[in-house]
């Protein structure tokens, strides 16, 4: 028995550097120290005591504490957790974790990458149980729950869920309290890393996400770390449309306005050369602003006539300014205008020689005629 006594403690340590696990993992009955949920029950009761620091180095029988208590949990977004030695990674998070009243809408998303080893269990998010011990969150939808593979032989599961809670966020205590309150949110879900011994039956384990705070404070709270940036004083973002609606605002208002000094510019400022419609209608709209007195005179048939003759000849090459009626006539025998041409004419040269009234219809006809023989400029009045 000597020679077994001598070997018995180099033959356990060579074991444990072997497996790879620390001595108290071999504590009795206790399962590793990795699980991706809290040991409870006997299996807690028989952990090795955990000494931190004053009153934490010592015992209870030495003046000290058996237990540090946990620290509160801090509000990190996302949180991550890893367990089972690696096989199972653990991240939890949102868009936003603070700001919340009760009964608001809490979308989180939690991801699990696993081995494909792993079995993991859904069946009590189809039973809508949250949490195996009971939770201030209920849920609001129907959860999703999506899987792909990952690589190099992992899994990845997303769940989406939608949760609300009606316990007022002030519930926590005083040392653990911040501003607006907060409560913690866990999904548990079981999962399988080995079978039973018959092959078929997944030995289930607790899979317990780590602790999500979700704080009713309206500021960012993340963490407990001085976070040092730029004090300065920053302009506040605008939208995205601010700066096209801006630019086009800019353009609606200076338009109108521009184009009128443009039209205006170009009546008083004469061109080198005036295209032959820009100067008949120069001339046709100064005999129609001098009619607004007195009607329509002598010269005023003669400044229109004068001003389509001059426009004709410069569009034909035809001698139409010193022409008469019947020559007008032969020059632009083929002019699909000739009609209007005529009646134009016509009724200036009996206002001009034969000294006849010419009727408001009549007029009307010649501003018509003129204005669908001549282009009208788009500068023009």
């Amino acid at each position: 028995m000597n020679w077994y006594t001598n070997l018995r403690m180099p033959l356990l340590l060579a074991a444990i550097m072997v497996v790879g696990v620390t001595g108290p993992t071999f504590a009795q009955n206790a399962p590793p120290v990795d699980l991706c949920g809290s040991p409870a029950g006997a299996v807690a009761q028989n952990q090795p005591p955990n000494y931190n620091g004053y009153p934490y180095d010592y015992p209870s029988d030495a003046g000290g504490a058996d237990n540090k208590p946990a620290e509160p949990p801090q509000p990190v977004n996302p949180v991550r957790k890893v367990c089972e030695g690696g096989k199972v990674e653990i991240l939890l998070g949102n868009s936003r974790h603070y700001g919340y009243r009760i009964g608001d809408h809490v979308r989180i998303t939690i991801l699990v990458r696993a081995d494909e080893s792993v079995v993991m269990d859904f069946s009590s998010l189809k039973q809508k149980k949250i949490s195996f011990t009971g939770s201030d969150f209920e849920l609001v939808e129907e959860p999703t729950v999506r899987s792909q593979p990952a690589g190099d032989g992992k899994v990845l599961y997303r769940i989406d869920l939608t949760v609300q809670s009606w316990v007022p966020m002030s519930v926590a205590p005083p040392e653990e309290s911040r501003p607006g309150g907060h409560l913690i949110f866990n999904l548990d879900l079981r999962y399988a890393t080995e079978m039973a011994p018959d092959g078929k039956t997944p030995v289930w384990k607790v899979l317990t996400t780590p602790d999500f705070v979700v704080s009713g404070s309206n500021t960012v709270d993340h963490g407990t770390g001085l976070l040092e940036g730029d004090l300065d004083a920053k302009a506040p973002r605008d939208p995205w449309p601010t700066m096209p609606l801006l630019i086009a605002g800019f353009f609606l208002v200076l338009f109108f306005p521009g184009l009128m000094v443009v039209k205006y510019l170009n009546r008083i400022i004469p061109r080198k050369k005036v295209p032959p419609h820009v100067a008949a209608w120069r001339a046709f709209d100064k005999v129609m602003s001098s009619t607004r007195d007195g009607g329509f005179k002598v010269e005023h048939y003669a400044g229109i006539e004068g001003a389509l003759r001059t426009y004709l000849q410069a569009v034909t090459g035809k001698p139409i300014e010193a022409a008469t009626i019947l020559e007008i006539r032969d020059f632009l025998d083929d002019h699909a205008q000739l009609a209007e041409i005529d009646t134009v004419i016509s009724l200036c040269e009996r206002a001009i020689y034969l000294g006849e009234t010419i009727s408001d219809e009549e007029n009307w006809q010649i501003i018509k005629g003129f204005e669908a023989l001549v282009p009208r400029p788009w500068d023009s009045k």
